[in-house]
């Protein structure tokens, strides 16, 4: 059984080999694989799933998720006192490390609320 496809487009820019990646993989595999593990998880937290979007930058030695939610569930990515957040941002620092590369996670601000 293959991954499946993600419904969020992967935007690359500025697109750069790391040296050494382990097991062979290619930066964009693993943009891919990350991608789709922020998305499965980001969805599953939110009341409206539809609006999550992702857009990936990779630069010289850092892979960029920025990720944007609808506003009525910012709340619930945030979590009491940023601690949902902060999971988040630990979780993807750890698999960085595994691929020797950071990865940086940036959510954007809300926009107002209707």
């Amino acid at each position: 059984m293959g991954t499946p496809a993600l419904a969020t487009p992967i935007h690359l820019e500025n697109v750069k080999s790391f040296a050494e990646l382990p097991e062979g993989g290619t930066v964009e595999q693993i943009a891919q694989a990350a991608t789709l593990w922020l998305h499965t998880t980001v969805r599953a937290m939110c009341n409206r799933p539809e609006s999550v979007w992702i857009d990936v930058r990779i630069t010289d030695r850092q892979l960029v998720f920025d990720f944007n939610v609808d506003p009525a569930d910012y709340g619930c990515i945030v979590g009491k006192q940023g601690r949902n957040m902060r999971a988040l941002r630990q979780i993807f620092y750890a698999m960085g490390k595994s691929y020797r590369t950071l990865f940086e996670l940036n959510l954007a601000p809300p926009a107002e609320v209707r």
